[in-house]
């Protein structure tokens, strides 16, 4: 029996061990880009305008949650693409939001929570 869970130890290990490859975040980060554009076009933002909104705009929360929720995303490389300061500002940020749920316009909502924005990139 011991034998049993050691092998799924190992699998595990394996498994962290693929996800911290080159190949896998090289993977990653193109579905977290495709997903930051798909939420910044139903937003309305451009990446431009990201520098000069506080890293507590409620869009860019609302989008830096989704990149956590659906991809392994660093918070490091989401704070970089959101303007959000640092990866612990984005962990403060995105934990307040999830307490509050705070009220989004409900196009930028439905499309936050579509399908569309949740495929995965080829």
């Amino acid at each position: 029996m011991n034998v049993a869970i050691g092998r799924e130890r190992n699998c595990d290990e394996e498994n962290r061990t693929y996800r911290s490859t080159p190949l896998f975040r090289a993977h990653d980060e193109r579905e977290a880009q495709h997903l930051l554009d798909g939420g910044l076009a139903a937003a309305g933002l451009s990446a431009r305008e990201l520098d000069s909104l506080p890293g507590s705009d409620v869009r860019k929360v609302a989008l830096a949650n989704l990149l956590l929720e659906r991809t392994v995303a660093r918070q490091s490389w989401i704070a970089d693409r959101l303007a959000m300061r640092s990866a612990t500002n984005v962990s403060e940020q995105v934990g307040r939001y999830r307490t509050r749920r705070s009220r989004l316009a409900a196009t930028f909502r439905e499309c936050l929570e579509s399908a569309s924005l949740s495929r995965v990139v080829d």
